[in-house]
């Protein structure tokens, strides 16, 4: 697969080329630092995904998204922002985007993403026709929030679920719930439950610390 970044950050321009050259299935990976660059470069040469930031200088993401489809370009855009209003997440959508990345995010969630758009366009690659369950597990991968799928889980939410991922990323090592809720603002009980989910979906692991006094501490460690 060939990707195309286009991000006016030189560093998180580096940072997200080093992130794509680390995945398996991408042949080649260039990069646009505006939205006029990535046209031109769009308008002679064929990219299989584009890893597309939303605000520059001239012009924002969602242009290039409404280009893009005006042309009709066969090509798969995966935005990654700073931005995380409903209103800006349900625009990107309704323009086509397969995924949406909060900054900052880890490798594994941005491996997520990529192989994604992998494995659909392998799929599709081998195919004629689609029928109703092949459907059906491209439109269940398009709604998935990590492992975590919106609705499934009496009262856990998609927002929530994102706002836990975040807080994991400031722990290098081992840590506690109580840690978590007081870096993010959430209550230990709350933060509890997103955690004992991502454990149970493979995302984190857990471990029982024994202490020499009193009870035992539930630790959780990054898969």
């Amino acid at each position: 697969m060939k990707c195309l970044i286009v991000e006016d950050d030189p560093m998180v321009c580096q940072i997200n080329e080093e992130f794509a050259k680390r995945i398996d299935g991408i042949k080649s990976v260039k990069t646009a630092g505006s939205i006029s660059v990535a046209k031109q470069m769009l308008s002679v040469e064929n990219f299989d995904v584009i890893l597309l930031d939303l605000y520059f200088p001239k012009g924002t993401g969602i242009d290039l998204l409404k280009w893009v489809r005006q042309e009709d370009l066969k090509v798969d855009i995966i935005m990654i922002t700073a931005d995380r209003s409903v209103d800006m997440v349900q625009k990107a959508f309704r323009y086509g985007v397969i995924d949406y990345l909060i900054k900052p995010f880890t490798f594994a969630r941005f491996s997520e993403a990529i192989k994604k758009a992998i494995k659909k366009n392998n799929a599709l690659a081998d195919t004629k026709d689609m029928d109703q369950s092949m459907i059906d597990n491209f439109l269940s991968e398009k709604f998935k929030y990590g492992h975590f799928k919106q609705g499934n889980e009496k009262g856990l939410s998609p927002q929530t679920y994102d706002k836990v991922r975040e807080g994991i990323n400031y722990f290098n090592e081992p840590f506690t719930s109580d840690q978590l809720s007081q870096k993010i603002g959430l209550s230990r009980i709350t933060v509890r439950r997103y955690l004992e989910n991502m454990c149970e979906n493979g995302d984190l692991k857990s471990d029982l610390v024994y202490g020499k006094i009193g009870r035992p501490q539930k630790h959780y460690i990054k898969g």
